[in-house]
């Protein structure tokens, strides 16, 4: 890793006291990346997230900032999303942080590599993950399907 978290904030499991949080930002989440879902959807999946203890939190002073999720493992590799910081907390360094010292953990508990999709248009989080140490490896296409 290029950059490691500078300390603004701790690396926190999330648990079931964080539900309300992480229901309202997978919601959030999913709007921005343009995958919209309904408050109920949130919460299913908030509820899987924690309860499977995939999601972790990033906390500063006692108000959580930003958020960072580990899935899709495999035998080497584990894949970091659902990655958001409020947009309040934005331009903070936190989402940063975040991503920074779950990736750490991640290739601590022995995955030997980790990865993450991102929006090719949305250049502040490319630039962030670049900084971290993430490289671009593909460029890769959603295709939705109407019934």
């Amino acid at each position: 890793m290029k950059k490691q978290a500078d300390g603004n904030g701790v690396l926190l499991l999330a648990g079931i006291e964080h539900l309300a949080i992480i229901k309202n930002w997978v919601y959030l989440f999913c709007e921005e990346v343009d995958m919209a879902v309904s408050s109920e959807e949130a919460e299913v999946k908030a509820m899987e997230l924690i309860n499977q203890k995939k999601i972790f939190i990033l906390e500063k002073e006692g108000r959580i900032v930003s958020m960072a999720a580990a899935t899709r493992p495999t035998k080497n590799n584990i894949t970091v999303n659902f990655v958001f910081t409020p947009m309040n907390e934005r331009k903070k360094g936190f989402a940063s942080n975040c991503v920074s010292s779950l990736s750490a953990l991640l290739l601590a508990k022995g995955y030997q590599t980790t990865s993450l999709y991102t929006d090719l248009a949305n250049p502040t989080s490319n630039k962030i993950y670049m900084e971290i140490g993430y490289e671009p490896v593909m460029d890769s296409i959603v295709i939705h399907f109407n019934k």
